[in-house]
């Protein structure tokens, strides 16, 4: 099968490259807007298309002979909150002129949203029949996308499956993704940097936190889809933490890392402030066969070891 994949370079994107390339062995079609010469190694084998979401003419015919899509390039959140409007512009309209593109072999798509879709309802148990609520430009933007997909797959005939995933942790296929606002992940830079620990919150928020290898994987369980159908699936790690005890992981890890330990400071509860509640639920994705195997210790450990190699001030000085 052939895939055609966008923000494969991102984050998330690099690990399901990986998993479409080697593990289930398809042909991947890779949209690409530059392509860095450290990663030109690492691609070889993969067609890359060079061209901009944002500028339909370079998109002319990238959908020709493409049996599935997994749609990944958006603006981050911080991105998206410093300028709504380039937001807009490529997490929508990008996703439209995307999907403008597509040929008539397409029998499949996969979009990758976000839990933040759910935003002042994202509390308590949360299930796919969860009124959206979006509170953030970058949930908007992506509940708008979702929207689009929907409708292409209805009127084109194509399988659409919409990934809401909540917030994710591990280390990325390569260093030069540029990924550290995510919590885990900022953390454990934080503490390999700076050798202490600072929440600028109470930490008593509540987050599912679903590992990149299992975000990877219910992709690829959907991708083969041949229903026909729109379907929501929220992707998660089924276990839910308080910030504050994501924090206590790091920073446990780096002690047994490095043998010395870095402090913890977080602002004190409000009055009144108590531990959030969340149940973040699977059950479609789950009826597939999903089972997450993600374990947040371990992958703190790996990404605190990623960031000793990659980022530590021993290293950068050398």
């Amino acid at each position: 099968m052939k895939v055609l994949v966008t923000g494969g370079l991102g984050y998330l994107g690099g690990r399901v490259v990986e998993h479409l390339r080697y593990l289930q062995q398809h042909e991947l079609r890779l949209l690409v807007r530059r392509v860095p010469e450290e990663l030109r190694s690492w691609l070889h084998g993969t067609e890359l298309w060079q061209g901009d979401l944002t500028q339909p003419e370079t998109l002319k015919g990238i959908g020709d002979g493409v049996d599935a899509l997994v749609h990944l390039a958006a603006l981050n959140e911080v991105a998206c909150a410093r300028d709504p409007v380039v937001a807009l512009r490529v997490n929508v309209e990008g996703t439209l002129n995307l999907l403008e593109s597509l040929g008539t072999s397409l029998r499949s798509a996969v979009y990758v949203s976000t839990f933040h879709v759910y935003g002042a309802n994202g509390r308590g148990v949360v299930t796919e029949q969860t009124a959206p609520a979006p509170v953030h430009p970058y949930a908007a933007t992506h509940l708008i996308a979702e929207e689009y997909v929907g409708m292409y797959a209805r009127t084109k005939g194509f399988n659409a499956a919409i990934l809401r995933l909540s917030n994710g942790y591990g280390t990325p296929a390569h260093p030069l993704v540029d990924r550290w606002t995510l919590l885990v992940n900022n953390l454990c830079r934080e503490a390999v940097e700076m050798q202490r620990l600072r929440l600028r919150s109470s930490g008593l928020q509540a987050r599912d936190f679903v590992a990149l290898e299992d975000a990877v994987r219910a992709i690829g369980l959907v991708l083969t889809d041949s229903s026909k159908q729109v379907t929501i699936y929220n992707v998660g790690g089924m276990a839910t933490y308080t910030v504050s005890e994501v924090a206590r992981t790091v920073q446990q890890a780096y002690e047994e890392l490095r043998g010395v330990s870095i402090s913890l400071e977080r602002s004190e509860p409000k009055p009144g402030e108590a531990v959030e509640s969340l149940d973040f639920r699977c059950e479609p994705l789950r009826a597939l066969g999903y089972a997450p195997q993600g374990n947040l210790s371990k992958g703190v450990r790996e990404t605190l070891e990623f960031c000793f190699r990659h980022f530590s001030p021993i290293v950068q000085h050398t």
